[in-house]
């Protein structure tokens, strides 16, 4: 049967196509197999090891409590600690420390006081009394002369009571108001320009010799002058 030419070359088209397509497929099936590209592990997630209970009288029980212990006592930090003995400004505290007192202390410590204590290298000093349990009064304790400076100064208590080798008062006024005055010397000096006294009621008693020198004496008296002696002498 006798084709027309342009139908020819269409069946030759597509038989060589089908030709194509059978040759890939055979090429696919005998290539050898292509792995995948290896890929980079991924990290495992790791735990967090577990420090073993510190139960007490186990080996980290005993290495904990001896860390702590270095801490406490390293040179340049601040600990508590009691106070066992106490001497002046020096005293014994309870983990075997001899320790002064620093110098913005100013209560003097006493056996029992929980103290704030700063250790150095060399030295042990008690900065602070933390607690006091029991009912011992506190002593102002320091070691030189020291300057108490205000512009007004209060000072209120049931009792007060001062005890000193010298005392010095210099005032440009004193005012004094009490409701009994007592005052006990061995020998009294006074030296006044000026010396006025008023009293309701005056009474001296000289058990000795009453001594004066006047240059002048003036008495004035408004109603009766009565001198009683055993004697009178008048130069």
């Amino acid at each position: 049967m006798h084709r027309p030419r342009a139908v020819r070359h269409a069946v030759a088209r597509c038989a060589a196509s089908v030709s194509n397509k059978q040759q890939r497929s055979k090429v696919k099936m005998t290539s050898p197999h292509v792995s995948p590209a290896p890929q980079p592990p991924r990290a495992e997630r790791l735990e967090p090891e577990r420090e073993p209970e510190a139960t007490e009288g186990s080996p980290v029980f005993v290495e904990h409590l001896l860390r702590s212990r270095q801490d406490e006592l390293r040179p340049g930090q601040l600990s508590e600690s009691e106070v066992l003995t106490w001497s002046d400004a020096v005293g014994t505290l309870s983990d075997g420390s001899i320790a002064g007192a620093g110098f913005s202390c100013l209560v003097r410590p006493e056996p029992g006081d929980r103290v704030l204590v700063w250790r150095g290298v060399d030295e042990c000093w008690v900065l602070a009394i933390v607690h006091r349990p029991s009912e011992k009064p506190a002593v102002i304790s320091m070691s030189r002369a020291a300057t108490l400076e205000a512009s007004r100064l209060a000072l209120a208590a049931e009792s007060v009571h001062i005890a000193a080798g010298d005392m010095l008062t210099s005032a440009r006024n004193i005012q004094a108001v009490a409701d009994v005055h007592t005052e006990t010397s061995r020998l009294r000096l006074t030296q006044v320009g000026t010396d006025v006294r008023r009293a309701g009621n005056a009474d001296d008693t000289v058990d000795g010799t009453l001594l004066q020198r006047i240059g002048t004496w003036v008495s004035t008296t408004a109603r009766d002058a009565r001198l009683t002696a055993r004697s009178f002498l008048f130069n």
